[in-house]
């Protein structure tokens, strides 16, 4: 897969790709960038998780999740 470039900064393109480009780094910008879109989606209560194993309540679907990546013109990282 070619590599992507926003704002001179590499952009991973899946989750594994993020974690070692943190490492390359050595800094956590694309985790904490993660971490804080997961907090959000929690604190808006957009989603419920559940834990494994656990079923969803009747009448919910279960949606699959990904991050996409992406950085932003003031140089944060976004997921």
């Amino acid at each position: 897969m070619k590599a992507r470039f926003k704002f001179g900064v590499k952009v991973p393109r899946t989750f594994e790709d993020a974690i070692r480009l943190d490492k390359e780094n050595e800094n956590t910008k694309w985790a904490d960038g993660r971490a804080k879109e997961m907090e959000q989606l929690f604190e808006y209560k957009t989603f419920k998780a559940l834990g494994a194993g656990e079923k969803a309540p009747k009448g919910y679907n279960r949606i699959p999740g990904f991050f996409i990546y992406d950085k932003k013109h003031d140089l944060r990282r976004k997921a």
